[in-house]
């Protein structure tokens, strides 16, 4: 029995110095894991303003886009150019000499890839041009073959979806007949009491609500699913989902209290 407790004894001491071991290397391993995740949140952060910051350039090299929807196909013939030229002066009655310096006039994307028709892009030399047309057009209703067509800024991606966002709110105001404007990526809206401007849809919907006008948001929009408002959290974990700094400070002060019991300093 004696020999058996020494031997009981010697693989409780071996146990010991291996958990002591096995906890510095949590130990550390949680300090790695809070750095780990201090840095991914500065790379995020890093790459969220670039994405801005490439996001405003596209817009600038944009400016003096415009883009046309519902053009029929193959009606432009041999020159996009020419037909959408002679668009602008006979739809808003130019005069015949007016120089609109249209540089290049193309379909996106290049190939037909379905039935509808696709989109028209238009650049100006100038920007002043680009404006003085789209505000005309605007005012004016085109038909081409007795179809509507219709003219926008031309945006980035990005912007495009931060707009279609705006339809739920969009859809409401119109049917209630509340006067509304898109500039960008805000939505004004013309309240009887004042004009307010909106920077996101949840913003605008929780005044439409406050108003008693009901909106109906898809759940990314409804939870703020924002690729610009994603943020990294700490690692998700089976002890109750505690933060990566909260749970390495737990595991050195256990270590410490581990060190310093009778049981660590008699092995």
């Amino acid at each position: 029995m004696e020999q058996k407790f020494r031997e009981n004894s010697g693989e409780l001491k071996e146990q010991k110095a291996n958990l002591a071991a096995a906890q510095e290397r949590i130990a550390e391993l949680e300090e790695w894991n809070m750095d780990a995740n201090v840095s991914l949140q500065r790379v995020l952060a890093q790459t969220r303003n670039m994405q801005e910051k490439i996001t405003d350039l596209e817009a600038r090299s944009r400016r003096n886009n415009i883009r046309l929807f519902g053009l029929p196909e193959d009606i432009e013939k041999d020159s996009m150019v020419s037909y959408v030229d002679q668009l602008f002066k006979k739809e808003l009655a130019l005069p015949e000499d007016t120089q609109l310096h249209i540089q290049r006039a193309h379909r996106t994307p290049p190939f037909k890839t379905g039935g509808k028709n696709r989109t028209v892009v238009i650049n100006f030399l100038t920007f002043e041009t680009k404006e003085m047309i789209l505000k005309k057009v605007w005012a004016k209703k085109i038909q081409v073959a007795d179809k509507p067509i219709q003219f926008d800024h031309d945006y980035p991606a990005e912007i495009v979806q931060h707009r279609r966002s705006y339809a739920g709110i969009k859809k409401v105001l119109k049917e209630n007949g509340i006067r509304f404007q898109t500039p960008y990526t805000k939505i004004r809206i013309f309240w009887k009491e004042g004009t307010r401007s909106y920077n996101n849809v949840n913003d605008a919907a929780q005044e439409l609500k406050i108003k008693g006008l009901n909106v109906n948001l898809p759940e990314a929009e409804q939870s703020g699913g924002d690729e610009s408002s994603t943020k990294a959290t700490g690692w998700q974990r089976v002890d109750g989902g505690r933060s990566t700094l909260e749970t390495g400070q737990r595991a050195r002060e256990k270590l410490r209290d581990f060190r310093d019991s009778e049981d660590y300093r008699s092995s």
